[in-house]
Order: structure tokens, then sequence, then C-alpha cells
């Protein structure tokens, strides 16, 4: 029994399904429309999202003098389960606010799912449009519940 391959162009996508500019361009659109929603707001709907900046301004700042978290905390050796969002947050907190590090890493998880759905879409020899579906369900019961470990680990499902 042999298996049918879907007809692949050079750069690896069905070629009955390649991108068009239209699709490029709506999908380019609702993802900048949905990265500007978690910008626009000073505090996202999230409830366990303070405890999550908390968790990484206390990774990223544990050994700094101006704080007293080497007193109160001792950090996890190494990666743990559910510390890829503390650990990444902290790196991206030394770089920006811990604040900040946490809507980067939102944004990772609003914009990867849609992407990463695509690449789906086109393995499977789908129509690309399926993937609009996955822009508006990234603001979903656990997004509004802050699982921050969930929502960045989400995407990688897919790729």
């Amino acid at each position: 029994m042999s298996v049918e391959r879907a007809n692949v162009d050079s750069r690896g996508w069905c070629s009955s399904d390649a991108p068009s500019r239209t699709f490029l361009t709506l999908l380019g659109a609702a993802l900048a429309a949905n990265v500007t929603t978690i910008w626009a707001v000073q505090w996202l709907p999230m409830g366990d999202l303070g405890g999550w900046i908390e968790l990484i301004d206390v990774v990223a700042r544990h050994d700094s003098a101006a704080t007293l978290y080497s007193q109160y905390y001792t950090l996890p050796g190494g990666f743990e389960p559910n510390s890829l969002a503390v650990h990444v947050g902290a790196w991206l907190a030394t770089l920006v606010r811990a604040d900040t590090a946490a809507k980067i890493l939102v944004s990772w998880y609003v914009l990867a799912t849609p992407l990463s759905v695509l690449t789906v879409c086109r393995a499977f020899g789908r129509s690309s449009w399926l993937a609009f579906f996955s822009v508006p369900m990234v603001f979903n019961a656990l997004f509004n519940v802050g699982l921050l470990n969930f929502l960045i680990a989400f995407p990688l499902i897919f790729f």
C-alpha cells in the first residue's frame, strides 16, 4: 500500500494551497489586531497574571541587593515542570520590566497559535483559510484564567 504525497513546491507548501497575497494580508491584519488587543490595556484580564509577573520578577532579580527576594525565595534548580514561562520571562525581564516580559509571552501565544494551526493545515493539504478559525479562539477560558505555562506551550503542539 503506497501513500501519495500532496504536490509540494520548493518552499514546502502544497502547490494547490500556496498562500495568496490576499490571505497573507488578511492573516497579518488579524494577528496585528490580536496583538494590539494585548498591548492596548495596562492590565490583561487574566486571573493568574499577577502571580506570574511576581515569579518572573523574583527569578530575574533574586540576587539583586535592591530586593529581599533571596531571603524569602529559593530558586528552582534548572527547568522543572511548569517553569518554562518563569525562566523565559526572567530572561526577558533582564531586558524589560517583568510585566512587559509577561505581555511578550502572551503575545507569543496570540501570534504563534494561528501560525502553528496554519502549519498543520498546510501539512495535511487543507486550505490555509482554516487557520482563520484559530485567530479569535486564542482568547478562551484558559486565557482568562491566566495559565501562562499552558498558553506559551500550546502553539508548540502544532509546530
